[in-house]
């Protein structure tokens, strides 16, 4: 059953149909939009949560490490950025999936 569904799929997404391709990226964007809307929730709440704690002075937040991460990761999240906003399809999808998961 896997074996037929997977098959199934690898016929599909390789197929020469363009319009096929592009109604799987937009699903998959769909999904990947919502995953980061569910994250980016996540993170409000922990940056709150670390931000009560360095006022009341239970975290120490070390500025150069900091520093040293930006400079590390920040090319390759801005570079993520431009890949994800090459394609319409894929935008439109993003900002749906991010909209869907923002509001519930």
């Amino acid at each position: 059953m896997t074996q037929d569904f997977l098959t199934s799929f690898i016929e599909l997404i390789s197929s020469a149909d363009t319009l096929t391709q592009q109604v799987i990226l937009f699903f998959i964007a769909v999904v990947i939009g919502f995953l980061l809307a569910k994250a980016l929730k996540v993170l409000i709440v922990v940056g709150l949560v670390v931000l009560i704690g360095y006022y009341f002075g239970f975290i120490t937040i070390n500025r150069e490490k900091l520093e040293a991460l930006a400079t590390q990761y920040g090319s390759q999240i801005l570079h993520g950025a431009l890949l994800a906003t090459s394609s319409a399809i894929l935008v439109v999808g993003l900002l749906i999936g991010f909209v869907v998961g923002m509001l519930k």
